[in-house]
């Protein structure tokens, strides 16, 4: 029993440790790397946690007579009721999105292609590939599965639209003032977000490159490079946008983790993630 429990261990630590290298320089002989590790559940639990506790400072910070809201009054004064309608419902879309998958995905009839959908990549590495007239039928599958949650997502945007008729003008504008000062709450959180991320995946790097053109990390700790947050701050712009983009092809979710015991953040165990959070595109920003 121990065994089998030091095992999974080791199955879900090795999980947690993985990640990338990425190639600062290649102008020397030998190039100069950084290790981008994967996240694992507990990391991006603290992340989510910060960026919680900036966006409430950053709301906080917007009461009715501070520069930005009296900004954003101005312009509101100056929109008409459509114009509001559609910026209040904005953020929505990403949420309509997502009950439209849901509908989908609860509708019995949907029940075996969606796990066709889901199974087939496994199937094609386990050896198992489609035919040629398979495939034809699994792309039809998939774009009728796109087309269904793009209705749902369209009904739903209706009852919320419903839900706005016959609000009076003073309603509405307080409805805007929300929203604005959401979605300003809502950048705050991605921004601590990224750096909490950032944090945690860049990591020291002395792998030697193999013949081949792979890298032999026998010799790497993959310590953590960075001292504190407040250090990424002296980083080049440019370098962070590059760490960012492998940390997304590198996330974990708390599904890949498979059966680590390791908590869900806490959006994703409570179910209360806030649409906007759940995807950057969607946060519409004031100006």
């Amino acid at each position: 029993m121990a065994d089998k429990a030091l095992l999974r261990l080791h199955r879900v630590t090795e999980l947690f440790e993985t990640g990338r290298e990425m190639i600062i320089s290649d102008r020397d002989a030998e190039p100069v790397l950084v290790w981008i590790a994967k996240l694992n559940t507990f990391q991006r639990g603290d992340a989510q946690r910060d960026a919680s506790a900036v966006r409430a400072r950053r709301v906080a910070g917007l009461s009715d007579d501070s520069d930005e809201m009296r900004a954003i009054k101005v312009r509101l004064a100056t929109m008409t009721q459509d114009q509001k309608l559609e910026f209040i419902l904005a953020p929505k879309e990403s949420q309509a999105y997502l009950s439209g998958h849901e509908d989908v995905r609860a509708d019995p009839e949907w029940k075996d292609r969606i796990q066709l959908m889901e199974r087939s990549e496994s199937l094609i590495t386990g050896g198992n590939p489609p035919t040629d007239k398979e495939t034809e039928a699994l792309i039809t599958i998939q774009q009728d599965y796109a087309a269904a949650v793009e209705a749902a997502a369209a009904e739903r945007m209706k009852e919320f639209r419903h839900d706005f008729e016959g609000v009076k003008a003073a309603e509405l504008d307080e409805q805007y003032l929300d929203v604005a000062r959401s979605n300003l709450g809502s950048n705050a959180f991605f921004e601590e977000f990224q750096r909490c991320e950032l944090f945690y995946a860049l990591r020291d790097c002395e792998a030697k490159r193999k013949k081949g053109g792979d890298y032999d990390h026998t010799s790497c700790t993959h310590q953590r490079l960075l001292p504190s947050k407040a250090a990424i701050n002296d980083l080049p712009e440019d370098f962070i946008e590059r760490i960012k983009n492998v940390i997304s092809d590198n996330a974990i979710t708390p599904g890949e983790a498979g059966n680590s015991d390791a908590p869900a953040n806490s959006s994703e165990s409570s179910g209360q993630q806030n649409s906007a959070e759940a995807s950057p595109s969607s946060t519409q920003t004031e100006t």
